[in-house]
């Protein structure tokens, strides 16, 4: 696709290059500029150009876009062009040597924009312990020109990285690098720039710990164990992150519309649990969380779908028999209970 893109420049260029051959169009003050500025636009015609018979032949037209919008005879036509809308505007100069034919001089393009806003609610994120720090934010208005972002992070011992996106909507960008926990207090700051043609504006610095950005991965390998078969003696399992404080765990009935919630401290990957209904297929979810005020909650891990065990038997079984004689050496013995 690049490749493709390089041979239409190339067809571009070539096609201006043999189109300007007469005469050539100048842009003052700037081929971009803001909205609500002036343009002053001036063609002239190259030596030993322009209609063979007198130079007063010479009617030089200038369009934007198919619309005539100005004339002069001659061998130069200067234009001032106000009013001109957000985006870009092609204008070009043509030579009509008669009433009928006209010759394609040359053309410009202007571009009309706008300053960066300031980007706003910058906010960075670093998914699981081995991660890489993102960061988004909130661009403002659209600036109708190429508008360059760029990230710079600065840790301690005076570490820098940074990174520029330059795509004309960005709104993110991933650095490609990994906080370690080794100083989980070490302080970080964030800032982005947008920069056009026109001017740039900075973020307000956004400063954070690992702890704050790190978003834990969502625990994984769910499993639960029903200690001898009995639903009232019940533990949840499953496998978290290093750093992990805090966990929380959601369960309810298959067929309920409402969760239970249960939060747990320093539960190192198992939790008991001892409401549960026996013989009630069940879903639960986990959750972690680096730490007690900072950072954010994981996202809760898959479901876990199991059914319990049935109910054990409780209090004296209410038992009976009779006793019949058959013969003078056997006898009938029935067994019975109620159930």
């Amino acid at each position: 696709m690049g490749f493709l893109y390089a041979i239409l420049g190339l067809l571009h260029l070539c096609l201006i290059a043999d189109v300007c051959k007469r005469g050539d169009v100048t842009v003052q003050p700037s081929h971009v500029i803001s909205l609500g500025s002036a343009v002053n636009i001036s063609c002239s015609l190259k030596t030993k150009q322009g209609c063979l018979q007198f130079s007063s032949f010479n009617k030089l037209i200038l369009y934007k876009f198919d619309r005539r919008i100005y004339f002069q005879h001659g061998r130069s036509l200067s234009s001032q062009v106000t009013g001109l809308p957000l985006g870009t505007t092609l204008f070009v100069c043509k030579l009509a040597c008669s009433s009928n034919d006209e010759i394609r001089i040359c053309g410009a393009e202007i571009s009309v924009g706008v300053v960066p806003e300031q980007p706003q609610n910058l906010s960075c994120i670093q998914k699981g312990e081995r991660g890489t720090v993102g960061c988004t934010w909130d661009r403002g208005q659209d600036t109708h020109l190429y508008t360059a972002y760029t990230l710079q992070l600065n840790g301690p011992k005076n570490l820098t990285w940074q990174k520029q996106c330059n795509d004309h909507y960005c709104d993110h960008l991933d650095l490609g690098i990994n906080l370690t926990p080794e100083s989980p207090e070490s302080s970080y700051t964030a800032k982005v720039t947008a920069i056009n043609s026109l001017g740039s504006a900075s973020s307000f610095p956004s400063s954070f710990t690992l702890l704050d950005i790190v978003r834990p991965l969502p625990p994984w390998d769910i499993r639960i164990k029903f200690v001898n078969a009995s639903v009232s003696r019940c533990t949840l399992q499953w496998r978290d992150e290093g750093l992990v404080l805090l966990n929380r765990l959601r369960y309810r009935p298959i067929h309920s519309r409402s969760w239970n919630m249960v939060n747990a401290t320093n539960a190192k990957g198992r939790h008991d649990l001892l409401d549960l209904k026996p013989f009630t297929e069940y879903e639960f979810q986990v959750s972690s969380k680096l730490h007690l005020y900072k950072g954010s909650w994981s996202d809760w891990s898959e479901s876990l779908r199991t059914q319990t065990p049935e109910e054990e038997p409780t209090g004296t079984l209410d038992v009976w028999y009779m006793r019949q004689h058959i013969d003078y050496n056997r006898q009938q013995i029935s067994l019975f209970w109620k159930i």
